[in-house]
C-alpha cells in the first residue's frame, strides 16, 4: 500500500514537473509573442509615418506638377505674346522700311526733277540771252527770268517820253520774235520812271504813275500791233518812281516761263 502511495506521489510530482515545464514554456512563447507583436507595432507605426510621408510627398509632388503646368502654360502664353508682338514689330519694320523706300523714290523723284528745272533755267538763260542778244540785262531773280532794258533804248533820252523811238521799237521786236517762237512764255512789262514834276500844260501826264503805265503800254501795243504777240500773254505793271535804285531808270521785262510738268510730276510722286 505504501508502495501504491508512493508510486502515485512520484506520478503527482512528475505531471506537475512537467506541467510546470509546459507552463514556463507557454509563458516564454507568450513573452515572445508579445515582443513580435510590440515589434510588429512598431513597424506598423514606422510603416504608417512613412505611408505618411510618402503620401506628403505625393500631395506636394501633385501640387508641384499642377504649379510646373500652370507655369508651363504661362510661360507658352508669354512665348506667343512675344512671337506676336514680335510679328508685328517685324511686319511694322518691313512697312516702315517699305515706306522709306517709297519716299526715297519720292524724293528721288523730285530731285532729279529739281535738278531737270535747275538745268531748264540755264537753258532758258542761254536761249533767252543767244535770242535777244545785246539788248539790256538779263538774268535770273528769285527764280525768275528778268530783263531789264535802259528807257534811253527804248524812249530816247526825254524822260516824258511815252513812245518808243525806231531803236526802241526794234528791240521790241526782237523780244516779240522770241516770244513767236517759244508760245509757252507769258511776259510782264513793269514800267518805272525817276521822280519827275509834271506842270498843267502835260494834260497826258499827271504824275509817274501815269509815266510808267504809258511806257509799259507803249511796249505792250508794239508787241501786239508789230509782233502778233497775243495780249493775253502779256501783263503790265507800273511801278512810278518807288521802285527805281538808281538813276538811270529801266523798263523791267519777267518772263514766265510755265511749270505746269514740274509742278504735276511732283504732284503725282506725293499721292
Amino acid at each position: 500500500m505504501k508502495k501504491i502511495r508512493l508510486l502515485i506521489l512520484v506520478l503527482f510530482i512528475g505531471a506537475f514537473s512537467v506541467t510546470a515545464q509546459k507552463k514556463k514554456e507557454l509563458f516564454n512563447k507568450i513573452d515572445n509573442l508579445r515582443e513580435e507583436v510590440k515589434s510588429l507595432n512598431f513597424e506598423l507605426t514606422r510603416l504608417k509615418q512613412r505611408e505618411q510621408l510618402t503620401a506628403k510627398k505625393l500631395e506636394n509632388a501633385t501640387k508641384q506638377n499642377i504649379t510646373v503646368e500652370q507655369e508651363k502654360q504661362q510661360l507658352l502664353k508669354t512665348i506667343s505674346g512675344f512671337t506676336s508682338v514680335s510679328k508685328q514689330k517685324a511686319e511694322n519694320l518691313t512697312s516702315s522700311l517699305e515706306t522709306i523706300k517709297q519716299k526715297d523714290r519720292q524724293l528721288k523723284i523730285i530731285n532729279d526733277a529739281l535738278a531737270a528745272a535747275e538745268n531748264n533755267k540755264l537753258q532758258q538763260l542761254t536761249t533767252v540771252r543767244d535770242s535777244l542778244g545785246t539788248i539790256g540785262k538779263i538774268g535770273f531773280k528769285s527764280n525768275v527770268l528778268i530783263l531789264e532794258i535802259p528807257n534811253t533804248d527804248l524812249f530816247g533820252n526825254d524822260d516824258k517820253a511815252v513812245n518808243t523811238t525806231l531803236l526802241g521799237e526794234k528791240a521790241i521786236e526782237k523780244i516779240g520774235a522770241f516770244l513767236n517762237h517759244y508760245p509757252k512764255y507769258t511776259i510782264s512789262i513793269e514800267g518805272n520812271s525817276n521822280t519827275l514834276t509834271f506842270d498843267e500844260k502835260e494834260k497826258y501826264l499827271k504824275d509817274n504813275w501815269d509815266l510808267s503805265a504809258l511806257q509799259a503800254t507803249a511796249i505792250a501795243r508794239t508787241l501786239q500791233a508789230n509782233c502778233n504777240i497775243n495780249p493775253n500773254r502779256i501783263e503790265v505793271a507800273a511801278k512810278s518812281e518807288y521802285n527805281t535804285k538808281g538813276i538811270e531808270t529801266k523798263t523791267r521785262i519777267i518772263f514766265k516761263p510755265t511749270f505746269d510738268a514740274f509742278f504735276e510730276l511732283v504732284k503725282e510722286t506725293m499721292k
